[in-house]
């Protein structure tokens, strides 16, 4: 059987947004409750359990043109 897989909205920005867990681009922006929070695959793929228990809603971070 196939799983399936929520795919996150795309958030389009013009500029280069930093994880806030290391200086790698930003891949996700993460909505919580008490704020918003952008990582890295590495740092979302990281913390995605936790996130999700705190409410957070995972957005992917899109290049504007």
């Amino acid at each position: 059987m196939i799983e399936s897989i929520a795919v996150p909205d795309v958030v389009e920005t013009h500029e280069r947004v930093q994880c806030d867990s290391c200086s790698a681009r930003a891949v996700f922006l993460v909505d919580l409750p008490y704020g918003s929070l952008a990582f890295c695959n590495h740092h979302y793929n990281k913390n995605c359990d936790a996130l999700t228990k705190q409410g957070g809603i995972a957005k992917l971070l899109g290049i504007a043109e």
